[in-house]
């Protein structure tokens, strides 16, 4: 069933964001942009302007190639950065605790979007596995002991994380459709693994495209399947929307622009890492907090000498490509020193990586 027959059927209606806020509503977004920061913050924004008591919301959307990381994690350790980099795909981190996700035009993502006396992870799942089931009769979905949507028992297609506030909750979840799986464990691989962190780490597993073959299910089966589940369940009082969004229209969904300047800045995705320490056996460790160098130190049992003048000026320096290769070639003399060469090691290393 198409989305137009979906319209009709249900007396759907397409009407600004004010239509999400009255009594009885039962809305459905549909995305129009995929940028991740577009959507993410307009997941900000329903949940902190729509009174989810009086009406419940799923948002549908898909991504250009990202990678999108846990509220608590460290991307230098969860994801390629200078595969991303080279690839034009983007980092983005998420509002949500749990573990790292990559997207593409191959994965569907869905958002839940209720009051917190309402929110149930294992309700969204199975009209998730209802959905799919039913339009693709062929699959074998089902739900694993960490909330994943698993197929045929063993390879996960999706992964969930949720936000749960005083009055309101979110729940979304990645659906791995025709997604680019090469690209995916590519990304995944951590820049610096020789990082010590209480970050939150991601949990590996094995994973696998719901289509059997490239067209098999396309995202627009899966959106009209999830939205007529999701419509059919709506009790009598509420009314049934679907809304055709653009989730950075901040004339529409006044402030969104703000939520997606945060959500875009390096200290949002970078700085927010809980602290951490690199550390290169014997050569030295450096210890990053908030995103810039926060203390320097050599291995004094592998014979090199320490230069605190020069690790005075390494402090504060952003834990960014640019800003090390700045410091680099600023003080390139020095680093050529012997005194200098764990500073040198250190640099090059991480550099390499990032």
């Amino acid at each position: 069933m198409n989305i137009t027959n979906l319209f009709s059927r249900f007396s759907l209606k397409t009407c600004s964001y004010y239509g999400a806020r009255n009594n009885s509503r039962r809305v459905v977004y549909h995305s129009d942009d995929d940028t991740p920061y577009h959507n993410l913050a307009f997941e900000e924004w329903i949940y902190d302007n729509v009174d989810l008591s009086k009406s419940s919301c799923m948002l549908i959307w898909r991504s250009k190639p990202s990678v999108v990381i846990g509220r608590h994690q460290n991307p230098w350790l969860e994801c390629n950065l200078k595969y991303l980099r080279d690839n034009s795909m983007f980092l983005a981190r998420r509002q949500t605790g749990g573990g790292t996700v990559y997207h593409d035009h191959g994965n569907l993502n869905v958002t839940f979007f209720t009051s917190r006396s309402s929110y149930s992870r294992k309700c969204n799942l199975r009209l998730i596995i209802s959905a799919l089931e039913k339009k693709f009769p062929f699959l074998n979905l089902s739900i694993n002991n960490r909330d994943d949507i698993v197929m045929d028992g063993k390879y996960k297609v999706s992964g969930s994380a949720a936000k749960l506030g005083r009055r309101n909750a979110y729940h979304h979840c990645t659906i791995l459709n025709d997604a680019n799986l090469k690209l995916l464990s590519s990304a995944l691989k951590p820049s610096l693994s020789n990082i010590n962190t209480k970050a939150t780490s991601s949990v590996r597993s094995k994973t696998k495209n719901l289509s059997r073959c490239p067209g098999d299910i396309t995202h627009q089966d899966m959106q009209s399947a999830l939205t007529e589940e999701y419509m059919a369940r709506a009790v009598e009082s509420e009314e049934p929307y679907i809304i055709q969004a653009d989730p950075s229209d901040n004339n529409t969904f006044e402030g969104v622009k703000d939520i997606i300047d945060r959500l875009n800045s390096w200290k949002w995705i970078y700085a927010k890492s809980p602290k951490f320490a690199i550390e290169i056996p014997c050569v030295g460790k450096l210890s990053v907090a908030d995103g810039l160098v926060s203390a320097v130190e050599s291995y004094s049992e592998c014979g090199l000498s320490v230069a605190p003048e020069l690790e005075k000026q390494l402090l504060g320096v952003k834990l960014a490509r640019s800003d090390l290769q700045s410091f680099r070639e600023k003080y390139a003399a020095e680093l050529s020193s012997d005194k200098n060469k764990y500073i040198c090691s250190l640099l090059e290393n991480i550099l390499t990586n990032i």
